[in-house]
């Protein structure tokens, strides 16, 4: 695969290398939110905890009974197998999220649901803004967008400078309901050493705060990288780590398919927004849906700029085996379905103008076997067994 070296750059193809979770020198990482072991140790309990849910809007009925790993779990590639996460205001979970439901006693405006899917939290250290539309961050794209956080909860965490990962931390506690409540350190004294580890240089009012949780959240979220993956150790050397036919479909990948335009990043991502015509959020199964949203414009709802108009962000493209749905608005159910889609190049969506979209959506005109072979290289070789050892064996509240 001589076009991995072309395409890497001076670092030819170990571009593509995904640095290990254990050697935080190499993750990247804010430089307002070093990365250190204990950080990232206590944000691996907290991101975990039912501890942290102590600020749902009806107490008696969801009070500690929900936290981040809800809506992005393990089992799920770290995002949630339902088309619609719901935070506070559900019910039930099941394995991977597939058995959680609203709760019947909260009306459907009470629920804390996000209007798209929940995207997974892998390999986001190699993001500077976060989210579909990148509303979160201070950095990168975002910088000069400063008059559209006025009205939205990013318009005080972002003026603080922190990159996506942090600034979506932090916000998470007031949008999602979170928070370590006045009895948190009493109820759990666990937590008190683990923080004074995590942050030695805080005295202990600045310790004991969201605002520090949020931090170590973040911090944990950069080391979920999938570098255990079948394509990660090909690029070690171990050329038996993939199939002939997994190559067939890298080849294609990186070149002739021309994936890697968009993919382009060591998660096989980018920080870039592209309109791709994808089909909205809603239907049986949704809430908080209906009518016209920002959402629906993705990075233009954000931005307000005409040349943003229903652009959302590349999505990293490791663990996609265990997902269950795909595309912002979770319109599709396969990895089969989205190559397909992006074969043919017709939009689903009838609200986009086709000069709205995305020069590179057009049809690609592969045949079934080339459409196979890219499905049999996202499936197995980018797919990493071992982050379910992300997971914490207990957490202090159980």
């Amino acid at each position: 695969m001589n076009k991995l070296d072309e395409l890497g750059g001076i670092n030819g193809a170990l571009y593509f290398k995904l640095p290990s979770p254990s050697n935080l020198d190499a993750v990247p990482q804010d430089p307002k939110n070093p990365l250190t072991i204990a950080k990232v140790d206590l944000g691996r309990l907290l991101f975990h905890d039912t501890a942290l849910g102590s600020k749902p809007l009806i107490e008696g009925l969801s009070y500690r009974s929900y936290t981040c790993a809800t809506c992005h779990n393990a089992g799920a590639a770290f995002q949630v197998a339902t088309r619609q996460s719901i935070g506070d205001g559900g019910i039930g979970f099941g394995k991977r999220g597939e058995d959680r439901v609203k709760n019947p006693d909260y009306r459907e405006r009470e629920i804390d649901v996000q209007m798209r899917k929940s995207p997974t939290v892998l390999n986001s250290a190699f993001s500077e803004t976060v989210f579909w539309d990148g509303q979160f961050g201070a950095k990168g794209s975002n910088i000069g967008t400063e008059n559209e956080w006025k009205n939205s909860v990013p318009a005080a965490v972002n003026q603080l400078g922190f990159d996506g990962l942090e600034s979506q931390a932090i916000a998470a506690f007031e949008v999602h309901r979170l928070g370590l409540g006045e009895d948190f350190f009493s109820d759990y004294p666990e937590y008190i050493e683990l923080f004074a580890e995590a942050f030695p240089d805080l005295e202990e009012e600045e310790r004991h705060t969201d605002f520090a949780a949020a931090l170590a959240i973040a911090a944990y979220e950069r080391t979920l990288l999938t570098n255990q993956a079948p394509f990660q150790k090909w690029l070690d050397g171990e050329r038996k780590a993939m199939s002939r036919n997994e190559k067939k479909g890298a080849i294609l990948f990186f070149g002739k398919a021309g994936c890697v335009s968009c993919h382009s990043n060591p998660a096989l991502g980018n920080v870039d927004f592209h309109a791709l015509g994808m089909g909205e959020l809603k239907g049986i199964g949704t809430y908080r849906t209906n009518g016209f949203k920002n959402e629906r414009l993705g990075r233009g709802g954000f931005t307000r700029r005409p040349e943003d108009m229903y652009k959302f962000k590349t999505p990293q493209l490791y663990n996609l085996a265990d997902a269950a749905f795909f595309g912002h608005g979770a319109t599709f159910t396969s990895i089969d379905e989205v190559i397909h889609y992006i074969n043919t190049g017709e939009p689903q969506s009838k609200e986009i103008h086709l000069d709205q979209l995305s020069p590179l959506f057009k049809p690609l005109n592969l045949t079934s076997s080339e459409v196979g072979l890219i499905t049999l290289f996202l499936k197995k070789s980018l797919y990493d067994a071992s982050i379910v050892g992300y997971t914490p064996p207990y957490v202090p509240s159980k």
